[in-house]
């Protein structure tokens, strides 16, 4: 009668063990899905600010989502343990993402200021060529002005010059 017992008693204990297993099997398969699902809505509102910030309307957030598991092969990720290294993993690939992001966004940005200094450098450029251009003008309006009264002056002396030769034919005609 041992033998019975030994071998009853070790029946429920196989099937124990084997109710364990399949137990942790589904609490497993529950905690894949949730890490997965969790990951999957950070993608999603990553991309979601991401699109927000840049305006890229017309991509579908859904084609950048799949997009991103498959970079991040989470297909069927597998657990050695029960310990959070997967979670881990996990998070700092999304730490990375979000880095990643983070520093196209600040790259975005200085080129936008870059650029918007260059604008200003140029329109400053600009400004001051029109300045120098206006000047030119009146200083050539000037000089114009200035070639024309000597110009002028020049004509009223010969006018007086041949007016004087007149007078002095028209006195030596007389004579």
């Amino acid at each position: 009668m041992p033998d019975e017992k030994t071998k009853s008693s070790n029946v429920p204990k196989q099937k124990s063990s084997r109710q364990t297993h399949i137990n942790d099997l589904l609490i497993t398969t529950a905690y894949r899905q949730q890490i997965r699902n969790e990951f999957l809505e950070n993608v999603r509102q990553m991309f979601e600010m991401y699109m927000k910030e840049f305006r890229f309307d017309k991509i579908y957030i859904d084609d950048l989502i799949e997009g991103a598991v498959n970079e991040f092969a989470l297909t069927e990720p597998t657990f050695r343990s029960h310990d959070n290294t997967i979670e881990m993993e996990l998070m700092r690939k999304i730490a990375e993402k979000e880095k990643q992001i983070e520093n196209e966004e600040i790259q975005h940005r200085a080129r936008m200021l870059m650029m918007e200094r260059e604008k200003e450098k140029l329109q400053m450029e600009i400004k001051m060529l029109e300045d120098e251009a206006e000047q030119k003008r009146k200083h050539a309006l000037n000089d114009e002005d200035t070639e024309k009264r000597w110009l002028q002056k020049e004509i009223e002396s010969l006018e007086e010059g041949l007016k004087r030769i007149n007078t002095q034919i028209e006195t030596l005609r007389r004579s």
